[in-house]
């Protein structure tokens, strides 16, 4: 089902039209902001001791005991968040039922992003959480992640750094929990 993670940086130039990026799936993950949102993931496994898991559909697998985490990324323009979401809300249930064989007894799903959804879009924060789906995205004035205090609760048993994630002061009247990689860095120019 799954294979261990490891995906080398993409550089700008392999966005071609090469047989590696044919696929809707390959082009996305062949970016640059697409392997950091995946490598701050890994990084969060990494530091909680379980092995992060990849396949040609699923972006990211946790699994510890009977718990599996099905991670989808997803890049997203600054104004457009709720299509993003959709897909990647889709493909995460998609995931739970063609694998439901190979996953633990309680899956939990969640989606990562690159920007948290602002203005008129904040509602889909709470609508993922009513579904019960974690959301995390990229911190805007640092590397690594943010998620809502729901993603913490969700995910902090089986990546426990997430617990000890500090709660940042409120915006668009929710808190967050902030969560800094200090292993990677932003590229230039984001």
């Amino acid at each position: 089902m799954a294979k261990k993670f490891k995906r080398n940086v993409v550089s700008r130039r392999s966005l071609g039209g090469g047989p590696a990026v044919r696929e809707a799936v390959e082009r996305e993950r062949a970016s640059m902001q697409h392997w950091l949102l995946e490598k701050w993931v890994v990084d969060l496994c990494s530091a909680s001791g379980v092995v992060p898991l990849t396949n040609p559909h699923i972006d990211l697998m946790v699994r510890s005991g009977h718990t599996s985490v099905l991670f989808e990324m997803k890049l997203c323009s600054p104004l457009d968040k709720a299509d993003p979401l959709r897909r990647a809300l889709l493909q995460l249930l998609e995931y739970k039922y063609l694998y439901r064989d190979h996953l633990g007894s309680d899956v939990r799903l969640c989606i990562v992003i690159e920007r948290r959804p602002r203005g008129t879009q904040t509602w889909l924060i709470g609508h993922l959480e009513h579904l019960g789906v974690g959301i995390m995205w990229g911190n805007d004035d640092a590397e690594g992640l943010r998620c809502n205090d729901f993603t913490k609760a969700l995910l902090g048993d089986l990546l426990p750094p997430v617990k000890a994630w500090k709660t940042a002061p409120a915006s668009d009247s929710d808190s967050t929990a902030v969560y800094v990689s200090p292993a990677v860095r932003r590229p230039q120019g984001r």
